[in-house]
């Protein structure tokens, strides 16, 4: 959440739960409202504070991906594995 927190107006875990492939990794549910939605920009630099390649879903995308399996990746944030990010417009 590094440089996003002056955005946010309301951020809510909805869950976190052990994940079931491997031993010592969770997987964290969490909501968060901002307050004029999210500008290109800032989400690009919070994109890329997180990992260096990222698949993109939907058509304008409203879904995004990146793992450390990711063909092309070389950097991750450390001690995410793995984190899949869906967009929404509902204010």
């Amino acid at each position: 959440m590094d440089g996003l927190k002056e955005e946010v107006i309301k951020e809510k875990i909805i869950s976190v739960k052990p994940y079931w492939k491997m031993n010592g990794i969770y997987v964290v549910e969490a909501e968060l409202d901002f307050k004029n939605g999210l500008s290109e920009e800032k989400c690009h630099a919070f994109l890329t504070s997180i990992a260096d390649q990222w698949l993109c879903f939907g058509d304008p995308p409203n879904e995004v991906l990146a793992s450390v399996t990711t063909e092309g990746c070389s950097y991750m944030k450390k001690g995410v594995y793995l984190i899949n990010i869906h967009f929404s417009a509902e204010g």
